[in-house]
């Protein structure tokens, strides 16, 4: 831990060791993002659009259609957020607009066969990059860490509810 860290801290909180390593984990967490999302940012498709966009086409990829607000609840985020991704992969041809009988404005969005290819060919790049990156990494320490992140995605779940 950098001096900065240990001293940004309030000295009266009395933190556990546990709690200082997951501040760590949390910030080296937020500086992963932005490198990450710069990955096939050059190509065209989802890639030049950010990756916003392509975790949108990877939950609808996932769990199939679903409406606005249900990607939103699912993804922990608000409406209007995935409502201008949506509206930006619908610009591009990547997603359409089903009736929903269910309600009468909340449209279903499911994936077009153009979103569902360019989907595909940025996840592509992005299975290229994990495997260029992973040479020095041991599958163990990679457990780990993705256990460490599921625990904590249920963790902030459990705190929105």
């Amino acid at each position: 831990m950098t001096e900065t860290h240990r001293s940004a801290r309030d000295p009266s909180r009395n933190p556990t060791p546990e709690g200082e390593a997951l501040y760590e984990v949390m910030v080296q967490l937020m500086q992963l993002s932005y490198p990450l999302r710069a990955i096939g940012r050059h190509q065209d498709g989802v890639a030049g659009k950010g990756s916003g966009l392509w975790v949108l086409l990877r939950a609808l990829k996932v769990d199939g259609p679903r409406t606005v607000p249900q990607i939103a609840r699912r993804r922990g985020v608000a409406r209007q957020h995935i409502q201008k991704l949506v509206n930006e992969a619908s610009a591009a041809g990547f997603v359409r607009f089903r009736v929903n009988p269910d309600h009468k404005r909340s449209k279903i969005v499911a994936l077009t066969a153009e979103g569902a290819g360019a989907f595909e060919a940025y996840d592509a790049q992005m299975r290229e990059a994990a495997e260029d990156l992973s040479g020095n990494l041991d599958i163990r320490d990679l457990d780990a860490a993705l256990r460490v992140m599921f625990e904590l995605l249920e963790s902030l779940k459990a705190l929105r509810a």
